[in-house]
């Protein structure tokens, strides 16, 4: 991005540090720091004011919400970043309007499936506290939403409007929180749960009215355009199945976690969780964004162009993960013992922050089956990895507590990234 004409004026090292702010990357990244920023302040607002067991609860559904969130993605978005490239002016603006239609269609249909699932795994997971299910429904289609439109804007917008985005969305929802958390000073009394979640609901409303507004103001909102659309749908189906594996390899220890640990400690664990996936700014920020650049590279320049690019994006992933994780570290340590950890917390963000590192390895290498549109070798690794995940953790919990959740996590977690890497060499050599 070009610079202001008033910072020509400021010392080179400065106008270095501002280059590298504003490009594409760099404004992602700052985005992300929002979001993850405001996701820590939740976790440490919500359990200084309610307890972890309120916190539990509220993350508890934000889990399944990602769960529907990435499921979305992958059969919306992620195909589209490689229809996305061959498509230009009305034709690209139709298109995704179609994607939009298709989103509203399914909300519309699953509503009241989602809202009866949602009842039964209330009633199977959450013993000890009950929730507004209406309320519950409509929190996880807000957030489903707000997930689902943020992976649009990653994957094909400007990297400056996705700042703008994000800062809006963590200033909403920090001022929604805040308001949740002094609501009892106001003399306004009620269920914990039910001023959190709502309050959520209610930003998020904002949020998602204000960006429609934004894009029609653009001109950017346009008739659905169905024409081609068959080819979406075929991709969307292996990279929809793998989005699910994905989430339940990954996240299977996290649901046992609430199952045999009940709220209060499940409540520990997602904040231990949600404050070491802060070093993971750089994954979640640029994965999309790094998706649709190795789709480019390989459709222009071919295989080893796109090997290049997975190399250099592994480095980056790794290398920024690595060095957050160890000032986070480092922080932590040289707290006052008052206001430090307890030695049970900083083993579960100790292997978080490890497990981080391993995802971030993995995310890197899948990004080259995800550019080739070759998605098969993924599917085919995530259903073993699925079985003993679900496996393990049970065994892991029993024998170790908490720490067992990200343990088994992390076991899982190295075996398909070493297994990512030798389907990619051997793919390499087959091709050379």
């Amino acid at each position: 991005m070009k610079l202001p004409l008033w910072t020509a004026r400021f010392p080179a090292p400065i106008l270095k540090m501002l280059a590298l702010a504003l490009s594409a990357s760099g404004t992602r990244i700052l985005g992300q720091a929002m979001i993850s920023g405001t996701n820590l302040a939740i976790a440490l607002l919500v359990g200084w004011a309610y307890g972890a067991a309120v916190f539990g609860v509220y993350s508890f559904f934000a889990l399944i919400a990602l769960l529907v969130v990435n499921v979305l993605t992958a059969a919306l978005v992620e195909p589209a970043i490689n229809l996305a490239v061959q498509k230009e002016g009305a034709r690209r603006r139709g298109y995704f309007a179609a994607l939009g239609t298709v989103y509203l269609a399914l909300v519309i249909g699953c509503m009241v499936p989602l809202h009866f699932a949602l009842v039964l795994v209330q009633d199977f997971f959450l013993r000890s506290m009950s929730v507004n299910h209406v309320l519950v429904t409509g929190f996880v289609i807000a957030l489903l939403t707000l997930g689902v439109l943020r992976a649009f804007f990653q994957a094909f917008a400007d990297g400056l409007v996705m700042f703008v985005t994000d800062a809006l969305r963590s200033f909403l929802i920090m001022s929604a929180i805040i308001a949740a958390v002094l609501a009892p000073y106001f003399g306004i009394e009620g269920d914990p749960v039910f001023i959190v979640l709502a309050s959520q609901v209610l930003a998020v409303g904002v949020f998602v009215a204000s960006s429609i507004l934004y894009l029609a103001l653009k001109g950017l909102i346009a008739a659905p355009d169905f024409v081609g659309f068959r080819e979406h749908g075929a991709r969307s189906g292996l990279a929809t199945m793998i989005a699910i594996l994905r989430f339940a390899q990954v996240n299977a220890p996290i649901f046992w976690a609430q199952y045999l640990l009940g709220e209060q400690l499940f409540g520990v664990v997602r904040t231990c969780q949600t404050l070491a996936n802060f070093v993971s700014l750089p994954l979640f920020a640029l994965r999309l964004h790094a998706m649709s650049t190795g789709a480019k590279a390989f459709v222009q320049n071919g295989a080893n162009a796109l090997t290049s690019y997975i190399k250099n994006v592994l480095v980056r992933f790794t290398g920024i993960t690595l060095v957050l994780s160890l000032f986070m570290l480092a922080v932590m340590l040289m707290l006052p013992s008052t206001h430090r950890p307890d030695a049970d917390s900083l083993v579960l963000i100790g292997l978080f922050l490890l497990l981080n590192l391993v995802i971030a390895a993995n995310t890197a290498l899948t990004l080259y089956f995800f550019a080739k549109g070759d998605l098969m070798p993924v599917l085919v690794r995530l259903v073993p990895a699925l079985v003993i995940s679900v496996t393990l953790a049970p065994v892991f919990l029993e024998a170790f507590s908490m720490v067992g959740a990200p343990l088994s996590i992390l076991v899982v977690a190295l075996l398909v990234t070493l297994l990512t890497a030798l389907i990619i060499r051997k793919d390499r050599r087959n091709a050379g």
